[in-house]
């Protein structure tokens, strides 16, 4: 039994407070290495999360502005909300694209009818024209018996008045002789040559 112990120490602040620095700094470095680390795998996780969305984006704005390719498709890869927006754009570019299939159909078919009754049109134009043209001749004919007929009963009238005057002059001329006859002898002189 005896004394008790004493025991003293010597503690060099100097080195360790050069060695806490020197952890410190290694413990920055590391903590600024795993931050760079760090912000790389989220950015490429960031990346790869929005993809999608950057995807469905410009597929939505090349079909607004009426350029978009109705064959293109987006990629579904998961079924959660963004996926099931993508399912459903896929399922309207698809409907949209058989309508247009069947809008074009339609339009070559009416572009064919349209075709076919230009061809209607015109030959309908013809014999329009064909029987403007003969019912033109038939009103110049039917114009030409008409100034005929006129003629024809303007020198009938003719005739007739003639004959009528040539009758009232043969009976005058009758008259006369007959009253001649009557009245004087009738002696014809003798001619000598």
């Amino acid at each position: 039994r005896g004394q008790p112990w004493r025991l003293t120490g010597f503690v060099d602040q100097a080195y360790i407070r050069a060695m806490t620095q020197a952890i410190n700094g290694k413990i920055t470095l590391a903590l600024l290495g795993v931050a760079l680390v760090v912000m790389v795998l989220a950015m490429v996780a960031f990346n790869l999360a929005y993809r999608p969305i950057l995807s469905l984006k410009g597929l939505v704005l090349a079909l607004s502005e009426g350029n978009g390719d109705l064959t293109r498709r987006l990629q579904v890869t998961s079924h959660d909300d963004l996926g099931q927006i993508s399912a459903g754009i896929n399922r309207f570019i698809a409907q949209l694209q058989e309508m247009m299939q069947e809008v074009s159909q339609a339009s070559g078919q009416l572009h064919s009818e349209i075709g076919g009754l230009t061809g209607q049109t015109l030959a309908a134009q013809r014999l329009l024209a064909t029987h403007v043209s003969e019912t033109e001749q038939v009103v110049t004919a039917v114009n030409e018996m008409s100034a005929t007929a006129v003629s024809v009963s303007r020198s009938a009238a003719d005739t007739a008045t003639l004959t009528r005057q040539s009758e009232q002059l043969a009976n005058a001329s009758r008259a006369v002789v007959d009253d001649a006859m009557r009245t004087q002898p009738f002696s014809m002189p003798v001619m000598r040559s």
